[in-house]
């Protein structure tokens, strides 16, 4: 057929093979068939097919590569923290830039995540018990400030620093209880000494809930700001 070329160098060039007219750019093919020793695609600047984000990428994904086999981490995404004590901080910035995350990383690379979850994990403890922390510091300043400004009427009668327990038996503080008390116990009589103690400290008696004075046998309702004495109630001894 008066042919320029043969069938194998037509095919390879993209020529025609009788008038030998380039009719075909053969470059970005893969021309398996017999052509690929006059193909040049592998010897072009990749930046002239591929776009930056593309190569920039790829370079990532090799740089990784090399990395987790020089650290025995093959087929992990290691944590960012990991990456930058390793030396590697520029990329896990271009890992994340070119993936929008190492988890996003991870998945196009077909790598485990369980560094990454391990590090979601570690993350919520500390948080949680920095809150924990936090609650309590603060319910301790709560605390201490509820005892600083106590209601006064809360307080015991002056001179008196707490609440020491009196071991005396409770006595229901009514006018009919006070007179029956002192009918069954005269002045002078051997409890009515016993109980005319010179002991004047205040103390606390938690069966009846007031302060119980034994030298004065009186007793001290911190509530009303009164004393109980001799069948009565009295603002002042």
């Amino acid at each position: 057929n008066n042919a320029m070329y043969c069938t194998i160098c037509a095919y390879a060039k993209g020529l025609c093979a009788i008038c030998g007219k380039q009719v075909l750019d053969t470059t970005m093919y893969k021309m398996s068939e017999g052509g690929n020793q006059w193909h040049t695609v592998r010897k072009r600047d990749q930046s002239s097919f591929k776009s930056p984000e593309q190569i920039g990428r790829e370079d990532a994904q090799q740089e990784l590569k090399e990395h987790l086999e020089s650290t025995g981490q093959v087929g992990r995404m290691p944590t960012k923290r990991a990456l930058e004590l390793a030396g590697k901080k520029d990329l896990a910035e271009r890992l994340v830039g070119f993936f929008g995350g190492l988890n996003a990383a991870a998945d196009a690379m077909g790598l485990s995540k369980r560094n990454l979850v391990e590090e979601v994990e570690m993350r919520k403890e500390a948080k949680k018990q920095k809150m924990e922390a936090a609650f309590e510091r603060q319910h301790t300043e709560t605390a201490t400030t509820l005892l600083d400004t106590a209601d006064e009427s809360d307080l015991p009668p002056p001179g008196v620093a707490q609440k020491t327990t009196v071991t005396t038996p409770a006595v229901k503080l009514t006018s009919a209880t006070a007179a029956r008390s002192d009918a069954e116990h005269p002045a002078g009589s051997s409890t009515s000494t016993q109980l005319a103690s010179s002991d004047t400290r205040w103390q606390f008696d938690p069966n009846s809930g007031y302060y119980y004075q034994l030298s004065s046998g009186c007793y001290f309702d911190s509530k009303s700001q009164m004393y109980f004495k001799e069948g009565k109630w009295v603002k002042a001894l």
